[in-house]
């Protein structure tokens, strides 16, 4: 979501990712550039707030947990400007989320987290079949349905 596009742009992006992974399970991971209280930033943008709507109008959830890190970082401050979000047929499948203290070369830390899901009376910890769709500059991580 770039921070001087309006954020309402970002918002038919997603509902199109929304309807065409209809049935999928889903993950979003996004630098959503807006900060809320909800996803423990210590303020709450006019941004924030339209975001957390948009949420809870699509039957959303935000995954983020408090944590001492931020999701974001650089020389003028800090925040959490990073979210991940999921749909109710993953929801319960996600364990932990968490902000890694591993470098990497960006101002955005590394957001890990586990999923365990239950398939023909297996655990499946972590599933390594995930499928992408790229589609312009968006990117979409899905399970495959069979999961």
């Amino acid at each position: 979501m770039e921070y001087n596009d309006p954020i309402e742009n970002s918002f038919k992006k997603i509902e199109s990712i929304l309807e065409f992974t209809k049935g999928v399970k889903i993950i979003m991971a996004i630098d959503n550039n807006s900060r809320s209280t909800l996803w423990h930033d210590v303020t709450t943008n006019a941004r924030g707030t339209l975001l957390e709507e948009f949420v809870a109008n699509n039957q959303l959830h935000i995954i983020n947990e408090e944590r001492p890190r931020t999701t974001f970082h650089n020389i003028r401050g800090q925040s959490n400007i990073d979210i991940t979000i999921a749909d109710n047929k993953i929801l319960a499948a996600i364990e932990t989320w968490e902000i890694s203290e591993e470098e990497n070369a960006s101002d955005h830390n590394i957001i890990k987290f586990h999923i365990k899901i239950k398939k023909d009376g297996r655990i499946i910890t972590n599933p390594s079949e995930f499928r992408f769709i790229i589609k312009g500059s968006t990117a979409v991580r899905l399970l495959r349905e069979t999961l």
